[in-house]
Formats: structure tokens, sequence, C-alpha cells
């Protein structure tokens, strides 16, 4: 996908974490590679810096980095895999591409790229769906409400009332 980028527009990519970049970048955009980052402060000032967020992900169940990129009003590009969908709304808080597409990915990279009042208002939702429904608060009472629920499951139906007003 970002080959097919490169053939259209100038971009330029942050790069951080643990992985290995290709060692033929021939095609590719000009790389900014940040390694292995551990502090909190430079994760949000390299989210921050970035006009969008690409999530490759084939297989993941809810990409935490996704969710970072949003709590840093930086919209998202991600396939319909996973838990992605659940926070990645496509035209509302990022944009989904079919499973695996590399033209739709670089078409949607390209759309964002070229479109500042869409990717102004994608970011701005996105960072308002995470303060809205990602809080610290709001997730640990989703945590019980799911603990409450496999409690009910695995009890006796004589019992379940009772772990029920107990939790």
């Amino acid at each position: 996908a970002l080959r097919k980028v490169k053939m259209q527009t100038e971009v330029q990519c942050l790069v951080f974490g643990n992985g290995e970049l290709p060692v033929d970048r021939a095609g590719l955009p000009e790389f900014h590679e940040f390694g292995f980052v551990d502090s909190p402060e430079k994760h949000r000032l390299i989210y921050a810096a970035a006009d969008l967020f690409v999530l490759p992900s084939r297989e993941d169940n809810q990409p935490q980095t996704g969710l970072e990129s949003m709590a840093c009003g930086t919209p998202v590009i991600g396939f319909r895999a996973g838990g992605i969908p659940e926070y990645v709304r496509h035209n509302k808080t990022g944009l989904i591409a079919s499973m695996g597409d590399e033209d739709e990915m670089a078409s949607h990279i390209l759309r964002l790229v070229n479109d500042v009042e869409l990717r102004g208002r994608l970011s701005r939702d996105a960072r308002r769906m995470i303060e809205l429904e990602f809080t610290a608060n709001l997730q640990a009472k989703r945590y019980i409400e799911l603990y409450r629920n496999i409690g009910n499951r695995c009890l006796p139906i004589e019992q379940q009332s009772t772990f029920a007003k107990a939790a």
C-alpha cells in the first residue's frame, strides 16, 4: 500500500517499535525511525505529530496502538479485522479497508493525505469517541459486568441471583 501511495504523492512515515523495516526500501516513502519507545510522553508526541495512523493488522483483538492514536486525535486507517472495526468506525473515527486489500488501504491513505477537512473531522470524532467510550471508569464497569455475567453462567441456577447481588 505504501508503494502505491508513494507513486502518487510524497509522504513520510513515523515508525516506532521493535520490528524490523524492510532493508530494500525502493519505492517506499521516507521513514523516520524512533525504535522502541518506552515513554508515554514520547508516544503522545509521535502520535500527535502524525496526520494519520496506519494499522495494518490482519489479526488482532483490539490493538492498543489504534486506541492510543485516536486518544491523541490522530485518525486510524485499518483493515476490517478482529476488534479494529469496533472503534475504527468507517467515515466516523477513521477508515476501514477490506481485509488484506492493499489497493483499498492505499486509497484510504491517499484520501486522508489529500482531504484536510475529512482528516480534521475524523480526528475530532476519534478523540471524542475515546473520551466518551474508553474512560478507565467505564472500562472497569464493563469488566465488572462481564465477570458478573460469566459468574452467573457458571453457578447453579438457585445461586445465580445471590452471586449477582454479592458482586
